[in-house]
């Protein structure tokens, strides 16, 4: 189980590694919840955004954002990008949200328009903002066709022994930059999903159905 260093008090973080058993009920367990204390996404690589208060259904989207006290977000990942942010309003209230960004909800900019949600609806104060950007698949590993060519950026593509590689991670990062993010908020994984062989599950390394699990919640 990893969780991450922050001085925050005000809520908690985890995110599973591939040692850990992939059920869901076990996991939440050893961190004192249970199944109905966690609101979870049917991830569909979309942008769509979802605002949370209630814990024990199951959402449909791929970014959620509570302010309410002890809901847990939970999303799944094995290759995509996983962002958990925590924050606060200009009111001093606490905010948080999950994001799952793959190769299809960053070319749509999932990350860049859940923060224009939160300073629409949350009166987010970007500044006050802790970002946690967990493994994914490097620009090096992942490969991608030509259909994929010309929806992203070409700075984020790289060349090698007539293969394409995509930046998706480093797409995303640039995103957070783009929201008027400070790098120095931004905390960022340097493990790949596909070479490291005993942490991460990959999808695209074992085709593997088993998900790595990265949560967040309002503690107060």
């Amino acid at each position: 189980m990893i969780t991450p260093y922050t001085d925050l008090r005000y809520c908690n973080m985890y995110s599973t590694q591939k040692n850990d058993t992939g059920d869901r009920q076990i996991l939440l367990q050893n961190i004192g919840q249970t199944t109905t204390d966690v609101a979870y996404l049917d991830q569909m690589h979309s942008d769509i955004i979802l605002d949370v208060t209630q814990w024990w259904l199951q959402w449909v989207g791929d970014a959620m954002i509570t302010d309410t006290i002890g809901v847990m977000l939970e999303i799944r990942t094995a290759d995509c990008v996983p962002i958990l942010v925590a924050g606060r309003s200009f009111t001093d209230t606490s905010v948080i949200w999950a994001i799952h960004s793959g190769r299809a909800g960053t070319e749509s900019n999932i990350v860049g328009k859940t923060i224009h949600k939160m300073q629409q609806d949350y009166d987010l104060d970007i500044s006050s903002c802790h970002i946690w950007v967990w493994p994914s698949a490097c620009w090096e590993c992942y490969e991608f066709g030509d259909e994929v060519y010309d929806k992203f950026d070409k700075k984020y593509i790289a060349e090698k022994e007539w293969t394409m590689y995509l930046d998706v991670s480093g797409n995303v990062i640039d995103q957070l930059v783009d929201a008027w993010v400070n790098k120095s908020q931004i905390q960022k994984s340097s493990i790949c999903t596909i070479t490291d062989t005993t942490h991460c599950y990959s999808y695209r390394r074992d085709e593997t159905e088993l998900r790595m699990h990265h949560r967040i919640n309002i503690t107060y």
